[in-house]
């Protein structure tokens, strides 16, 4: 793992990024054998959960994300306070802030946990019966 941190951190541009799929490669391999300290703490039950959730996670953070900017842009307008604006490179990115680091930080870890709840929420209700459904048929 500190070799990926590395190599993303110092060598993943140039000629050095030709290094990247032979790398994660690796990487991948040996996470497969399971046998290290982090493929053990992996292995704990909240992450395996998250694993059985992760394709409800993957289909629903976007639409929350969604759901999120255009509520923060409708409390911008409607508080006369901006929340945004950087720009970084010659192009303008949205950086929503709501105060503090803390407080951004904050909102961050809310909005991770709501995106989880979604999904534990969507794989019960939709992804479960749907594949039971699809399999049944």
């Amino acid at each position: 793992m500190l070799l990926i941190v590395a190599f993303v951190i110092f060598l993943s541009e140039g000629p050095w990024s030709l290094l990247g799929p032979p790398l994660f490669a690796l990487c991948v391999y040996i996470f497969s054998l399971e046998r290290g300290l982090l493929s053990r703490q992996l292995s704990a039950p909240p992450f395996r959960q998250l694993g059985i959730w992760s394709y409800s996670i993957y289909m629903i953070h976007m639409l929350m994300l969604t759901l999120l900017t255009v509520t923060l842009r409708f409390a911008e307008r409607m508080f006369h306070t901006p929340l945004h604006a950087a720009e970084s490179e010659g192009r303008r990115i949205e950086l929503f802030s709501v105060g503090s680091a803390l407080a951004n930080n904050t909102a961050v870890i809310i909005f991770l946990l709501a995106v989880v709840i979604a999904a534990s929420l969507s794989f019960r209700f939709i992804e479960n019966p749907c594949r039971r459904y699809a399999n049944s048929v």
